[in-house]
């Protein structure tokens, strides 16, 4: 009996056909999505008939190499297309048996020709390393031609770069400096809806159908839920003064300095609200605010920028 184990590697992105490698990957999922169909007809038990009725191949991954992300992929999402080349490209790497891993072209990989690519979560906790996680759906050219193609005996591109990690920095609501921040959130909130017709087997279309970007941060200091930060009735931000930083981490230390612009920034225009304020005997009471954006008349509903300094 031969046992073959696989392991996730970097996901690579054609740029009009220069690959570019992302690495950080954490996770790594595909989603064939068949939808197999039967029904039970003239009073019988079982059915009498099973088919493919639709296909939809997908996959879902997250990295820790936050600026090079959101760099390929931010808010707007990515579309990709044959012509000209944008694919993107997903590893299986094979574990050597006796061994850590295999070699030279003995690897898998899934490439995903037509769709598009979304961000779904970005999140951080404090001292920890934050992270994006995003979807692709898949569109075919015609309805029929397979929009995945699956490839055995393949060589692993080189790995980037993969010394990009971030964590919680500096947060300002409104104007208002809130401290003490244990978890952030960002929910971009995407809806995509992929379309097709008569009775292809692959969607041919797929666009962002809406989207609410909504921004959390949970912690401790109870005093986020007063009438100086975040009243009952909310706390109005814009672009300009409701700002959550990101602090680069420095490979061998600590900290990238503030005043290098290395640092990511993401700002939000909408209303912050505390959405919970409970606790515990013997526990600290813990808080959470909620930001669900809106645009406003210039720009978009969250900014992000991801080489600036911290002021």
């Amino acid at each position: 009996m031969t046992v073959q184990v696989h392991d996730l590697y970097a996901v690579t992105f054609a740029n009009a056909g220069a690959a570019v490698r992302l690495g950080g990957i954490v996770s790594q999922s595909i989603t064939p999505g068949d939808a197999v169909a039967g029904e039970q007809t003239d009073g019988e038990v079982y059915p009498q008939l099973s088919t493919v009725n639709a296909s939809g191949p997908g996959a879902t991954f997250a990295t820790l190499s936050l600026s090079q992300a959101l760099g390929l992929c931010g808010l707007g999402g990515r579309a990709i297309t044959q012509a000209p080349a944008e694919e993107i490209t997903l590893y299986d790497r094979l574990h050597l048996d006796g061994g850590s891993r295999a070699g030279g072209s003995t690897n898998r990989s899934f490439e995903f020709l037509n769709g598009i690519l979304i961000p779904r979560t970005l999140s951080v906790d404090h001292q920890g390393n934050g992270s994006i996680s995003y979807e692709l759906t898949s569109t075919s050219v015609d309805g029929s031609t397979s929009p995945l193609t699956i490839s055995e005996a393949v060589a692993l591109p080189a790995l980037p770069d993969v010394d990009d990690r971030y964590t919680l920095g500096p947060l300002t609501i409104g104007g208002v400096a809130i401290d003490s921040v244990k978890s952030f959130s960002l929910d971009f909130g995407l809806q995509v809806v992929p379309e097709g017709g008569d009775s292809t087997i692959f969607p041919t279309f797929v666009s962002i159908r809406a989207g609410v970007p909504t921004l959390t941060w949970s912690g401790i200091d109870a005093t986020w839920f007063s009438a100086a930060k975040v009243p009952l009735l909310g706390l109005a931000g814009t672009n300009a003064n409701t700002i959550q930083y990101l602090r680069k981490r420095s490979p061998g230390g600590t900290f990238v300095a503030d005043v290098t612009a290395e640092h990511i920034s993401i700002a939000a225009n909408g209303i912050a609200t505390v959405s919970t304020l409970s606790g515990q005997t013997n526990s600290p009471k813990t808080v959470s605010i909620q930001l669900r954006t809106n645009q406003d008349p210039s720009n978009s509903p969250v900014l992000i920028s991801t080489e600036v300094a911290i002021p």
